[in-house]
């Protein structure tokens, strides 16, 4: 049997910015990645972005196959051993419910997990049917969630400018030992920040927060960069420890499944001690913020829910 740590950014895009194959594995190595999954958007056809960088693969990196759904319960990443998980044209249709993909999923041994679950209104689940309905999922199923989103994250702490996630320790142990980020105690953090950001700004500091809490309670956690562009893959990353006769997709994904086994999710990290791990630096150019933004306010634009759910999602909100 052996033992690896394999660091891996689940969550990551190629078409819709018509990224070159080169160029996503030349990002990946940078990163030092030892695993990436591609996730494309289903309405980009994720299995040609798959082939694509499938086709040039460098041999000693795992490339996990997926697709971002987008369903009604807002975008999910599905993960699967093979590219068999693009059999099944009903995840890929915009809206599809999110009890049919479940039960396709869970008969197929596909990997599902809430994408940015306190992402943007319009595509995140929180938001579109409220946290009780995460918690059935995440807590009572048999789905994970992404407790780091590196395009919010970064956001988040561009804006704050501020050492809550340079903390050199693991994630788990950071949000124990971190009790401001108990549901209780978050306000108590943000209360400072209120001289400095704006309204927009403290919500996207807190859509991060509420994610990160959330990984405590979820059945298994998922991280990844969300990069639509090669220059930002592995700006989310998540840690796993694999012990498998064999190093694959298939074992990477079964260690996944179990929590334990998260050494690390969130932003680029390094290991300085057993089990303990320091923030790499990676700087977000004003641009980036400035976009990043622009996406969140969309919003405003393009929020068109029902009363009956607002009010739902609202009541649920940590």
């Amino acid at each position: 049997m052996r033992e690896q740590i394999i660091t891996a950014d689940l969550h990551t895009h190629l078409l819709e910015k018509k990224t070159k194959p080169a160029k996503y594995w030349e990002f990946a190595q940078k990163a030092c990645l030892n695993a990436i999954a591609i996730t494309e958007h289903s309405e980009y056809n994720p299995k040609k972005a798959y082939l694509d960088v499938l086709a040039k693969k460098p041999e000693d990196l795992l490339l996990i196959p997926g697709m971002e759904m987008s369903t009604s319960h807002g975008h999910i990443v599905a993960l699967g051993e093979s590219e068999e998980i693009y059999d099944f044209p009903e995840l890929q249709q915009k809206g599809v419910k999110l009890e049919k993909a479940y039960k396709i999923a869970n008969e197929n041994d596909i990997l599902l997990s809430f994408a940015h679950p306190w992402g943007f209104d319009y595509d995140s689940v929180v938001y579109l049917q409220g946290l009780s309905q995460l918690r059935h999922y995440a807590i009572h199923g048999n789905m994970g969630a992404e407790a780091y989103n590196g395009m919010i994250g970064e956001l988040a702490e561009s804006l704050v400018k501020s050492n809550w996630v340079r903390k050199p320790m693991g994630f788990f142990a950071y949000l124990e030992k971190n009790k401001l980020l108990k549901t209780a105690g978050i306000s108590r953090i943000m209360a400072p920040l209120n001289k400095k950001l704006n309204k927009q700004a403290l919500d996207i500091v807190q859509r991060n927060l509420n994610a990160m809490s959330f990984g405590e309670e979820a059945k298994f956690i998922t991280a990844g960069s969300d990069a639509h562009s090669a220059d930002r893959i592995g700006c989310g990353i998540i840690k796993v420890k694999v012990i498998a006769e064999k190093i694959d997709n298939r074992a990477f994904l079964h260690a996944l499944r179990d929590k334990s086994n998260v050494l690390w999710a969130g932003p680029p990290a390094f290991e300085i001690g057993d089990g303990v791990f320091a923030k790499r630096k990676q700087g977000v150019k004003r641009m980036e913020v400035l976009a990043g933004l622009k996406y969140a306010a969309k919003k405003v634009i393009l929020r068109r829910r029902p009363k009956r759910i607002e009010q739902k999602s609202t009541k649920d909100k940590v």
